[in-house]
């Protein structure tokens, strides 16, 4: 018979996010949502309880603990306390998971070891675009190779923190495929207009 039983770490970790969700995220998410910013204490305390980091290979400075069960409990218990304190918590991990998932091994060593330092990575990634039935598989981003360097035109919607972000992973359409590219906030080209008001 299956189990439906939470494993004692998963429990300990839903425990500890859940207190932290009631003690500190539910006293500051209605100012944070009218001033359009969460106090720096707050993300980096919810960062220090480590989910993403522990989730990444050893190899790379984590704890190997990768398991999408996991990390929905963590997300739900995060989400108790306000959904878009989570989501600023974890945009980290739009960067790291596909990184660490479908990476080149170079490209893990390059970026990987970010996810597991005190302060989280300044990193966003770009995928929505401002249109009506976007469809991630048929972006209208295109990347063109050019020499030695991508060239990447288009327009993307719904980036978070991407006004701090100093590298932005952004999904592209190189000949028909979807295909991500890192991106240094510096990059000639790009620009990043004022945050979409809900």
């Amino acid at each position: 018979m299956i189990s439906f039983e939470l494993e004692q770490e998963q429990k300990m970790l839903v425990d500890t996010i859940g207190r932290f969700a009631a003690e500190r995220v539910k006293k500051v998410f209605r100012d944070a949502d009218e001033e359009g910013k969460l106090p720096a204490d707050v993300v980096q305390a919810g960062w220090d309880i480590g989910v993403l980091p522990s989730s990444l290979p050893e190899a790379y400075g984590g704890f190997g603990e990768y398991a999408v069960m996991t990390g929905a409990l963590a997300l739900e218990a995060f989400a108790y306390g306000d959904l878009a304190t989570t989501f600023q918590i974890f945009t980290p991990g739009l960067v790291a998971v596909p990184v660490m998932l479908a990476g080149t091994e170079a490209q893990k060593e390059a970026h990987l070891p970010l996810f597991c330092e005190p302060k989280p990575p300044q990193v966003t990634a770009a995928l929505t675009e401002p249109r009506y039935h976007f469809d991630p598989r048929n972006l209208k981003t295109t990347a063109v190779l050019e020499n030695d360097d991508y060239v990447l035109n288009g327009a993307k919607s719904m980036v978070p923190l991407a006004a701090n972000a100093e590298m932005i992973l952004v999904y592209a359409n190189e000949n028909g495929r979807t295909q991500a590219f890192f991106v240094p906030r510096d990059t000639p080209g790009l620009t990043v207009l004022e945050r979409e008001k809900l």
